[in-house]
């Protein structure tokens, strides 16, 4: 690595393109002959770690081997032969060994996807990756329990697991606006990089120039009833966000203030611009003992510390270290207090009030982390209506999410067809007919309507 002095982007650029193009050229050339059976063992592969880690806890005297010798063994009594006419070879036992270890330790495969995986464009290369590792979060062992021919995109959606070339493009997307600072194409987002929220490093203030510890904490202020104080509020609803805050001396308002942030911005922003905003106002007033009372703990707790990475926290630090008389307290929020209730008033109208006033405000992480969860369902969306595989589950769950479908293993064999059923069977030639003893074709949806050595089981046909 050259000298410090020497590191510009461009440097950094062309290592992470020699990088990039050594991951892209190693992984066209090894994914691609990668058999069925062993994307089958991969599945099977999480259930035999749990079983193995519960043997060796319950049994001291076990004899301790590599776990992935018990998901080879599973696989070998649940493996089905192929005729010797499919042409396809059956892994061997080093492969499934070299397979086991990154299966099971997750982050492992999305390592440098803010390198590479904006790079995941190709179907080939795509379609083998996936097919390969699957998905890389851990999930429950009893949904992994299923053929090894249902379909890749089915599993995902029954499961919650977005597609892995997805998750890699959306944590390219974000390393490309939080820490490159590089705006996106036009047809995936208009974000200006300079408009994101930058984390704040170091200390407000030197070590030694520390605060009174009762100038701001959680301490109750709902007792202050005389005197000059000031009530903040912030809100957001459906129509925007709002913030303000109202100066009371003794009973009477004498001063009032609001502001509407963008709708991208959250209610802890509006919050904490509040406090600033009274803590400004409150350093222009005559020099006298004055109380701020906040109802939000968060907002409090950030302006309170020193290393805070909040750019507006750090400001009210700095502005109560040199002005002593002015105190933060906690009260408690819609209990009566006029001030309170009045600033809340304000901070709503501010929010719902379309021609208000507004101050521009940083977009914060919490937004762009959601734009892009939301991008990269509606893709995995398009791409499961689009698809060719996995209709049956596409009729019961036409919806993605990233919520689990809790399914048991029966389940998922009656809902993707792919179970002990004739018509499944004699796809693989492992069946001589696809009718049921009856005489019906052996469906699932044969077994629980018509089929009548089922009768007990029999439910209403879908309509």
């Amino acid at each position: 690595m050259p000298d410090l002095h020497l590191v510009t982007r461009g440097w950094l650029a062309s290592k992470a393109a020699r990088s990039n193009s050594f991951s892209f050229t190693w992984t066209s050339r090894n994914l691609s002959c990668l058999t069925p059976s062993l994307f089958h063992f991969q599945l099977v592969a999480a259930e035999s770690r749990l079983r193995y880690q519960r043997t060796v806890s319950s049994r001291p005297d076990f004899k301790k081997e590599p776990p992935w010798i018990g998901a080879w063994r599973t696989l070998n009594l649940q493996r089905v032969k192929r005729p010797p006419s499919s042409g396809m070879w059956e892994s061997g036992e080093r492969d499934y060994k070299l397979s086991y270890r990154p299966l099971n330790h997750g982050s492992s495969n999305r390592t440098g996807a803010g390198a590479w995986g904006s790079r995941l464009v190709s179907r080939t290369y795509r379609t083998n990756r996936q097919k390969t590792i699957n998905n890389s979060t851990s999930v429950p062992p009893g949904d992994l329990r299923c053929y090894r021919t249902t379909s890749t995109a089915a599993l995902q959606v029954i499961l919650g697991i977005p597609p892995l070339h997805l998750q890699l493009q959306r944590q390219a997307l974000g390393t490309a606006l939080f820490r490159l600072r590089l705006p996106l194409s036009t047809n995936v987002s208009d974000i200006d990089p300079s408009e994101i929220e930058e984390k704040a490093t170091g200390w407000s203030a030197h070590p030694s120039e520390h605060r009174s510890p009762t100038q701001i904490s959680l301490d109750d202020g709902g007792n202050i009833n005389t005197g000059l104080r000031i009530y903040t509020d912030g809100s957001k609803s459906e129509k925007g966000v709002g913030a303000a805050f109202c100066v009371l001396t003794d009973i009477n308002i004498t001063h009032r203030w609001s502001t509407r942030p963008s709708f991208r911005n959250t209610v802890f922003q509006a919050e904490i611009l509040a406090l600033l905003k009274a803590v400004e106002h409150a350093v222009t007033l005559p020099t006298q003992q004055l109380t701020i009372l906040v109802d939000n703990q968060a907002s409090i707790n950030s302006a309170a510390n020193s290393k805070s990475h909040n750019s507006i926290a750090r400001k009210i630090f700095k502005l109560l270290h040199s002005h002593p008389h002015i105190r933060v307290l906690w009260i408690k929020a819609h209990a009566g207090y006029i001030g309170n209730e009045e600033a809340d008033r304000l901070a709503k109208e501010a929010a719902e009030t379309e021609n208000f006033p507004e101050t521009p405000l940083e977009l914060p992480k919490p937004f762009i982390k959601t734009f892009l969860r939301k991008k990269m369902l509606a893709t995995w969306q398009m791409a499961w209506d689009d698809g060719d595989t996995g209709r049956l589950i596409h009729n019961i769950i036409p919806k993605v999410s990233l919520q689990p479908i809790n399914w048991t293993r029966n389940e998922i064999l009656f809902f993707t067809g792919h179970g002990p059923f004739p018509s499944f069977l004699q796809r693989l030639n492992l069946a001589e007919t696809s009718f049921c003893s009856c005489g019906g074709i052996g469906t699932p949806i044969h077994y629980v309507t018509v089929c009548l050595l089922t009768t007990s089981y029999h439910m209403a046909p879908p309509s």
